[in-house]
């Protein structure tokens, strides 16, 4: 009962501070402290919601931008748990590459734009391996960090005990390193995404990135509005389906607090 009580008033709290702070925003453009040229108000993006949706631009490009993030996530995934698995469970590899992987890492993914662009155009597969090159990397080094964290004994135990090395990997390997893949795999969706926004809004034709620059350049506050909370709605329900996964798969992994 207490823990019930407590998790009601959680979230009384938060629907408590999402209320106020519609009911700030609604104000603060009704009032004119800030124009509705650059801001409408939560009412009028509720009132147009569906009808913006109806647009057949919006219809056109908001879809495709949509499943261009979750195929390229895909890939972003697949690819991580590969090139982790690869170089970390190699010494030398890993002493090699694993500096690479760093370094491209932190070099800021907007100037590479030109680049992506020019060896693969406008179309699906610039936007593809830009968000690819952007994600794939921290789930990479999450796995190779993991693979390190695995404590040598248990290797060692399933080696005197004549285990096979799939079954040390199914057994051992696997479950240490899903934790650290899982956790990583959020990250790794806010830089894929946020990488193909990027791409669609410098030189895309395409997408929601486009459609964030075609009305703002209309000053159809509205409409972009409306783009923006589609957006949002999007990252935070697959953030969500990602931290319920990782919950659901890693439930032995309970840690004491």
């Amino acid at each position: 009962m207490p823990e019930r009580r407590r998790y009601a008033k959680i979230i009384f709290a938060q629907a408590a501070s999402i209320a106020l702070f519609l009911a700030v925003w609604e104000y603060a453009v009704r009032s004119g402290a800030i124009p509705s040229i650059f801001l409408s108000p939560p009412s009028e993006i509720a009132r147009n919601f569906f009808s913006v949706l109806s647009i057949p631009l919006v219809r056109q490009k908001l879809p495709y931008g949509l499943a261009v993030t979750v195929l390229t996530f895909g890939g972003v995934l697949a690819g991580g748990v590969v090139t982790g698995l690869l170089i970390g469970s190699n010494r030398f590899v890993n002493a090699v590459f694993q500096p690479f992987l760093v370094l491209i890492y932190s070099v800021p993914r907007s100037v590479l734009v030109v680049v992506f662009w020019v060896f693969f155009g406008l179309g699906f597969f610039y936007q593809f391996w830009f968000g690819f090159l952007s994600g794939m990397l921290p789930i990479a080094l999450n796995t190779i960090y993991a693979l390190h964290d695995i404590d040598p004994s248990y290797l060692r135990v399933a080696h005197s005990m004549g285990a096979s090395e799939s079954h040390i990997f199914t057994k051992i390997v696997l479950p240490s390193v899903v934790p650290s893949i899982l956790s990583g795999a959020r990250i790794a969706f806010n830089l894929t995404f946020g990488a193909i926004l990027i791409a669609q809004e410098f030189v895309g034709t395409s997408g929601i990135g486009y459609l964030v620059i075609h009305y703002t350049d209309l000053f159809a506050s509205t409409q972009l509005d409306v783009i923006v909370v589609v957006t949002a709605l999007f990252g935070m329900a697959f953030n969500m389906f990602l931290l319920l996964l990782e919950r659901r798969l890693t439930r032995w992994n309970i840690k004491p607090y």
